[in-house]
């Protein structure tokens, strides 16, 4: 045989060997789509079936219980930056239940307290306004304000220092070493939060009374947010602002609520 025959020879046969490479190549793939076919109805029908329903159904709930999880670790995180206090780290904006108080237990006005919060984040917070919750204590002034601050970190992932009780902020200001870095957190933050202004040791023309001023005419100046509780009524409140910061807080950038109720603080349920 002559060399240019035996290559064609050759190539002939790598070309047959090919071909049949090829129709078991469409074989295996055809094979392959009827067992997938026969595995797509058969997992429907078990998934229409009782038994798969309730799987199903477990698988969904063990998914997103997993997703909350994680995402109540990333809040646990960032809380302790933000400045959150442990008590109020699980603080939800959602109304609480009855059922963890004991019986007769009026929760009336923490669900107030709860709902003007909602409606601050929705209406008030992205125009960058100011909200003080005034009242007694145990109304859920400082829990509605912590759960606000949770809401915030799940939509836009804040961190940094953002919420003060007035008396630790006070202080914290007498360190004149991080005074300077303090009071530009409190005049820059987007957002901040003064728990339980009032309760603080202060005496008239204080350093104390002029960081407050400043607070408010920088984050109303720039329209940034600022939460506020107190356990002062509104006019006692008033005394403590000073004339030009509570004119601040009376107009167009800020709102006073007056929660009204009896602390319901030692009252949940066990």
């Amino acid at each position: 045989m002559s060399e240019p025959t035996a290559i064609g020879a050759h190539i002939g046969g790598f070309m047959a060997t090919l071909e049949r490479c090829k129709e078991k190549a469409a074989r295996d793939m055809q094979a392959l789509e009827a067992y997938e076919a026969k595995q797509r109805e058969q997992y429907k029908a078990w998934a229409a079936s009782p038994e798969g329903q309730v799987e199903l159904a477990d698988r969904a709930r063990n998914v997103a219980e997993a997703r909350e999880a994680e995402k109540f670790r990333m809040w646990t995180d960032a809380a302790k930056q933000i400045g959150i206090p442990r008590r109020f780290v699980a603080a939800t904006v959602h109304n609480v239940n009855p059922a963890d108080f004991l019986p007769g237990t009026d929760i009336t006005p923490i669900q107030a307290t709860i709902q003007r919060v909602r409606r601050y984040l929705t209406d008030e917070y992205p125009k960058g306004r100011a909200l003080a919750l005034c009242g007694l204590q145990g109304l859920g002034k400082s829990y509605a304000v912590a759960a606000a601050l949770r809401v915030l970190f799940e939509h836009e992932s804040y961190r940094g220092p953002m919420f003060w009780n007035a008396t630790t902020l006070r202080t914290a200001l007498m360190n004149l070493e991080k005074r300077g870095a303090i009071i530009d957190g409190l005049l820059t933050a987007p957002m901040l939060v003064l728990d339980d202004l009032g309760l603080e040791y202060s005496r008239e023309g204080d350093y104390w009374e002029g960081v407050l001023d400043t607070i408010f005419v920088e984050r109303e100046g720039n329209l940034l947010p600022l939460l506020l509780t107190t356990n002062l009524n509104p006019e006692k409140l008033e005394q403590k602002l000073g004339p030009r910061a509570w004119d601040r807080l009376m107009g167009s950038w800020g709102a006073v609520f007056e929660v009204v109720g009896k602390s319901v603080r030692g009252k949940e349920a066990m």
